[in-house]
Parts: C-alpha cells; structure tokens; sequence
C-alpha cells in the first residue's frame, strides 16, 4: 500500500535586512544564495538544508524564532564556526539529555539557529 511521507521541512525565519541576511549566512555559516528579493525573500541553502527568510521590520520576531539544523561532523562545524567567532557567547559544544551533541549561533537579527548531531 503506498502512503504519504514527509521528506523535509524548511524553516522561514524574519529578517530584519534581507542583504544583512544573505552577508551572514554566506560569508559567515558558509550558505549559497539561491533567491534574494531585497527588501521581501532570500533563499539560502548548504548541503542538503535550506533556509528562507522574509523581510520583516519587528525586531521581536526575531529574536524569539529559532531552527534546528541536524549534521554530521558536529566536532568540525563547531570548529569551523568557532574560528569565525560567531557561536553564542555561552555556548558551548555539548551533550544534551535528549541524546544529541549541539551548539547555537544567533545571526545578526537574533534567529537562533541550533547545530545539532544525533548520538546513540
């Protein structure tokens, strides 16, 4: 019997400068711009995620959305976003109850986007 499965989701996060946006994520997180509207949308993707963005002048919303991005490596891109000095200033690569390895980074309109490895 064939039935539905969910292959993806994609998150929408605010920004509050598309530009600003698109700047981070490609030349800081290492992200590919595949769509910029400025001042409406930009679509930014690395390996196999992507991530969308609308224009929105409410700091607020913002600073109170966040993403989980699931990797392997975690150990690596810790390192590599570490040297960039972009992890969240108490934010550390670690263990989580939840049987993850995990760290955070905030961008610059205060999305906090969440790294994160699977651990059996």
């Amino acid at each position: 019997m064939d039935e539905a499965k969910m292959k993806s989701a994609v998150p929408i996060l605010a920004s509050l400068d598309i530009p600003t946006t698109v700047q981070f994520y490609t030349e800081t997180l290492g992200f590919s711009c595949r769509f910029q509207s400025i001042g409406e949308y930009a679509i930014l993707h690395r390996d196999g995620i992507e991530i969308h963005f609308w224009c929105c002048a409410d700091p607020n919303i913002a600073a109170n959305t966040a993403c989980r991005i699931e990797v392997t490596g975690i150990a690596l891109l810790y390192r590599e976003y570490s040297s960039r000095n972009v992890l969240r200033p108490d934010a550390a690569l670690e263990e989580k109850p939840w049987k993850t390895r995990e760290f955070e980074v905030f961008d610059p309109h205060s999305n906090l986007i969440t790294f994160f490895e699977n651990i059996d």
